[in-house]
């Protein structure tokens, strides 16, 4: 689950800061997705919402109760990197891919992420992991984000075999 502090502009609309890399972009948040809150935090998944691109880049999310707006990501290993990362899960529309850095030089690693929608109640991402106690050539990782808040992490695709398991 990504927290995100919901700040606002001398106007009063409410925005998100997500890092991506060394810098940071915004969404905006429309004020009817205030009552979602938490406060000022805003948890994702966000039910009923969708992140919406503008023709000048800007992202917004607003309203849609066909859809959710998914953040979903793989967390490298301790001063390590995350490669091949990618959505797996079908019928999910990709917004925006970043990366998120745990110290400002990011020498203590990293988390690949994504601003996603879909109408699913699951997010299902896939990356190779690098950094300290971590196989030399990376270890592939699935992460399943569901709309309840909860994630799980496994080194196999579960999905591949668990007709196998019942």
């Amino acid at each position: 689950m990504f927290t995100m502090t919901i700040w606002q502009n001398n106007e009063g609309y409410s925005y998100l800061k997500f890092d991506d890399g060394r810098r940071t972009f915004n969404v905006w948040v429309n004020k009817r997705l205030l009552d979602k809150a938490n406060g000022n935090v805003l948890k994702f998944p966000v039910q009923g919402a969708r992140f919406v691109v503008k023709d000048t880049g800007t992202i917004i999310l607003v309203p849609d109760d066909n859809c959710n707006a998914f953040v979903a990501g793989v967390r490298s290993g301790y001063r390590g990197y995350v490669k091949d990362f990618e959505v797996v899960s079908d019928g999910v529309e990709v917004v925006r891919f970043a990366t998120m850095y745990r110290s400002p030089a990011g020498s203590l690693g990293e988390t690949k992420y994504v601003l996603c929608n879909t109408g699913h109640d699951k997010v299902k991402v896939r990356g190779r992991q690098f950094g300290r106690g971590l196989d030399r050539d990376g270890e592939v990782v699935y992460v399943v984000q569901y709309l309840h808040g909860d994630w799980d992490e496994f080194r196999d695709d579960v999905d591949g075999f668990k007709n196998d398991l019942e």
